[in-house]
């Protein structure tokens, strides 16, 4: 896909309200401008219409994986981290804490910027064509 396609999905999800319709790989992709979180828009990713908070799980492997934007957060908060950090090796063994460091991966549904989206689908993909844009 190139600049010119992209700029008209760019234009029609950064206003209130957009849609706009990718086919990837032979997938029907369709992103939406939606409110995610009190007063915050985002655009919310469906998959051939489906929108499934199952596909977020890091410890099932899911084919639609993929298409949603892959994330990653620290297992403990960050005053837990400095706690541990603060204490021996032996001492986090004894009360079974793991490595204050430790992340884990998971995925969402939700993407920040359409530059995010691009980036990460042409990284990706290599077959995305435009099907539609409103907005």
């Amino acid at each position: 896909m190139n600049k010119e396609y992209w700029k008209k999905v760019e234009d029609a999800l950064n206003g209130v309200h957009g849609h706009a319709t990718l086919l990837v790989d032979g997938q029907e992709i369709n992103f939406i401008r939606a409110i995610v979180k009190k007063n915050r828009l985002g655009i919310v990713t469906y998959l051939a219409g489906e929108l499934n908070k199952e596909w977020c799980r890091p410890d099932i492997d899911f084919v639609e994986q993929k298409f949603l934007r892959p994330r990653s957060a620290y297992i403990y908060s960050s005053a837990d981290r400095r706690q541990l950090e603060k204490m021996s090796a032996r001492r986090r063994k004894m009360i079974n804490a793991k490595d204050p460091d430790t992340k884990v991966k998971y995925y969402s549904l939700i993407w920040e910027s359409v530059a995010s989206i691009r980036r990460h689908y042409e990284k990706n993909f290599s077959d995305i064509k435009l099907v539609e844009v409103s907005g």
